[in-house]
């Protein structure tokens, strides 16, 4: 329960500072749309890296 709400507040930073520098101009909506997406995509992508890693490490 504790990773899960961590992993959505980090997700909510993320996303307020991609939110600020796209209301300062330093990107675009759709800039920070593809890059809150693509931190998703890492959440995801590394998660699963992980597990794998432990679920091999536990065959051995």
């Amino acid at each position: 329960m504790k990773k899960g709400i961590l992993i959505v507040f980090s997700l909510l930073g993320i996303g307020g500072v991609l939110l600020y520098l796209a209301r300062n101009g330093v990107l675009t909506g759709p800039q920070a749309g593809l890059m809150f997406i693509a931190c998703i995509g890492m959440y995801i992508g590394f998660g699963t890296l992980i597990a794998v890693y432990r679920f091999v490490n536990r065959l051995e």
